[in-house]
């Protein structure tokens, strides 16, 4: 799984490197970004081979995985469209870290709490 670990790494200097929206006007780049960064972790982790004893945890993290993306996106299509946003973005959380944590992917916990903005 140190291919799924470096996938996460690379995910979270990406993602402590993005900005904080200065204001509502970039609260849709941001969700994109944030949403594009787990896309890329989760290809990353699908193509990485895993031991059968480690799928069903697996399976369970991508899917979270593609929840946030799905929220991330949906914040974004709602802050386009100029609505409040603020119920949506508290719903971005650092849950999908204790998945990570169980399948002892350090790293992809931390990129949990980067993409939620936790410190």
């Amino acid at each position: 799984m140190a291919e799924a670990s470096r996938s996460c790494s690379d995910g979270v200097q990406e993602a402590v490197a993005l900005p904080l929206p200065a204001d509502t006007s970039e609260i849709a780049v941001d969700a994109q970004s944030r949403a594009e960064i787990l896309d890329r972790v989760y290809d990353g982790i699908l193509a990485t081979p895993r031991p059968p004893e480690q799928e069903e945890d697996v399976a369970a993290y991508l899917e979270d995985l593609k929840g946030d993306v799905a929220l991330l996106r949906r914040i974004r299509d709602e802050a386009a469209a100029d609505q409040d946003t603020a119920g949506l973005q508290a719903q971005v959380d650092e849950s999908t870290g204790a998945l990570a944590l169980r399948l002892n992917l350090e790293d992809c916990a931390a990129l949990a709490n980067a993409i939620a903005r936790t410190p």
